[in-house]
């Protein structure tokens, strides 16, 4: 775990050393110094994730197994299956690890360079937030998700331009997992407005569902009518369909304090002490990723939140950019916005070790190849 707890320490630092620079750095613009660190954590993040042993990640072995026992065809979707074939022209399972990593870190890169009011920031979140770890586990998943965002981020900046983008973005997820097609029903976000009122609405239904199973009882059987879903999962229908995992007051904490950021920002906003040219769809993407918690603990609906995780990272990328303007009219009200901003910081960097002391995704111990 030791790796685990390096890793995460130096992102933690580093942006804090760096956070005087969070304003002055221009969309997607880094200094030198910046430049050196990003090379540094690509290269880094892809050598972590490829030289990984198969019993690294719950789902790393299963990718190992069909690829040795050459039965990928009637399991993957066509991207999937041609990177399969690839690394079967090498023989080299390694290959596979290569590829699929390089673009999920390079689709990630993009996003962040084009989108991100900082990059340093942005990876930042993107490693302590634990999405990264991702491609240790639901690796088809986590490359479907960074290429859907790609149409979600360019919708965030032109609502209509974006949509020519967004299509596109859903068909070729859906190459490497056929789960995003679901993706399309992120439409239904653009009509909705995060105000103070539906945060709070959306905290309580959040809280009702999330401690009892009321909600749940009616999700569970409509997932379970999905096609899809119900030819993939027959013999894991009870599993994959209904509570599997452990909820509690410790799993809800960070959620609460998740919704505490949000309700900071949207007030913010209301009295106007922060002026946002762009960013409402980003808010609502992250709201609707926290009000998913309401049927927390059932796998199927946890893989199409997964669809909603970038929001984490370019959402407090936005945050970050605007707490720390130089624009603030008094001293009292910079200090107040420096410490929030080291608050929200030191939130991910417990929130990442608490995931690794839980051992999400089954990630420890990491050993090598």
């Amino acid at each position: 775990m030791s790796i685990y707890i390096i890793f995460g320490t130096i992102i933690f630092f580093y942006l804090l050393l760096t956070s005087t620079t969070i304003y002055t750095t221009k969309l997607g613009v880094v200094n030198y110094f910046n430049k050196i660190y990003v090379v540094v954590f690509v290269l880094f993040t892809l050598l972590f994730s490829v030289l990984r042993n198969i019993s690294v990640g719950t789902d790393y072995e299963m990718y190992s197994y069909f690829f040795y026992n050459r039965n990928f065809t009637e399991k993957f979707d066509p991207a999937i299956n041609l990177i399969y074939w690839i690394s079967l022209l090498f023989n080299n399972f390694q290959l596979f690890a290569i590829l699929t990593t390089l673009i999920f870190l390079l689709v990630t890169l993009f996003l962040v360079k084009k989108y991100s009011y900082n990059i340093i920031a942005s990876l930042s979140i993107f490693t302590l937030s634990y999405f990264y770890y991702l491609i240790f586990n639901q690796t088809r998943q986590a490359l479907a998700i960074v290429i859907l965002w790609i149409g979600v981020l360019a919708i965030n900046k032109n609502k209509k331009r974006g949509l020519l983008i967004f299509i596109p973005s859903i068909l070729v997820a859906a190459q490497f997992h056929f789960s995003a097609y679901l993706t399309f029903g992120f439409l239904i976000f653009y009509f909705v407005k995060v105000n103070r009122k539906v945060l709070i609405l959306g905290f309580l239904i959040v809280v009702f569902g999330y401690f009892t199973d009321a909600i749940r009882s009616v999700v569970s059987p409509i997932l379970t009518s999905i096609t899809f879903y119900e030819a993939k999962y027959s013999t894991e229908l009870t599993e994959f369909f209904n509570q599997n995992k452990e909820k509690g007051i410790i799993q809800f904490l960070p959620i609460l304090v998740q919704f505490v950021f949000l309700y900071l920002w949207i007030e913010f906003k209301a009295r106007k002490f922060i002026s946002v040219k762009y960013g409402l769809f980003l808010e609502t993407y992250y709201f609707c990723y926290l009000f998913l918690y309401c049927v927390a603990g059932i796998e199927a609906t946890d893989r199409f939140q997964f669809y909603l995780y970038p929001s984490i990272i370019f959402f407090y990328d936005m945050v970050f950019y605007h707490l720390l303007s130089p624009i603030v009219s008094g001293k009292n009200e910079r200090l107040f916005r420096l410490i929030l901003f080291i608050i929200i910081i030191i939130f991910w960097f417990v929130y990442y070790l608490l995931r690794l002391f839980q051992n999400t995704n089954g990630i420890v111990p990491y050993l090598l190849w």
